[in-house]
């Protein structure tokens, strides 16, 4: 059978193949996402310019929501990403201008992605079920982010940016309680 290779990429086409198995895949649509905006916009930032490090936001009750959690593998993650909460905020509001909405729908989609994970463990909310799974929760709404910027028409920033970007997002999401389980209303 032979393949021939067409142009993969926003513009939407893919591979043609000759034969009796004929198989076409064109005009793949690629749709444009809010997470790619953020992406994008994180991406022109100098993540070691300290000058764009802000409070890591309330630490103590995240200490204690991390801990709460049993959280161990993204822990630096999230003490680490946590610190650019003032510099998303700001990429937030410049979303929000161009169309409200934007940030509680982002936000949204991610505490959607914890739920399924969670309910993928427990049916009953089961605390000591989410804690032995805090990491793998977290680094499947990673994954899963990191998957969906990139099939996102409008990204625009290399997959390294991306891997960055979207462990920064899923890190303030953490803090605003959007992801695992808030101490408080337990």
């Amino acid at each position: 059978m032979t393949k021939q290779k067409q142009n993969i990429g926003k513009e939407g086409t893919g591979y043609q193949t000759g034969d009796n198995g004929v198989i076409n895949i064109n005009n793949v649509v690629k749709n444009p996402s809010i997470l790619a905006n953020v992406i994008n916009a994180i991406s022109k930032i100098d993540l070691d310019d300290k000058t764009n490090f802000g409070e890591l936001k309330e630490a103590p009750v995240i200490e204690d929501k991390i801990k709460h959690n049993d959280i161990k593998a993204h822990f630096e993650l999230i003490n680490d990403y946590g610190l650019y909460g003032k510099k998303l905020e700001t990429i937030y509001q410049t979303l929000e201008q161009e169309k409200p909405g934007r940030k509680s729908r982002l936000l949204r989609n991610i505490s959607d992605l914890y739920k399924i994970e969670k309910g993928n463990l427990t049916t009953n909310n089961d605390i000591e079920v989410i804690r032995a799974n805090a990491d793998l929760i977290i680094e499947n709404i990673i994954n899963k982010l990191d998957f969906a910027a990139k099939e996102s028409s409008n990204i625009d920033a290399d997959n390294e940016d991306v891997k960055a970007a979207v462990s920064i997002v899923v890190a303030d999401a953490f803090i605003r309680c959007k992801i695992l389980e808030d101490p408080s209303e337990q």
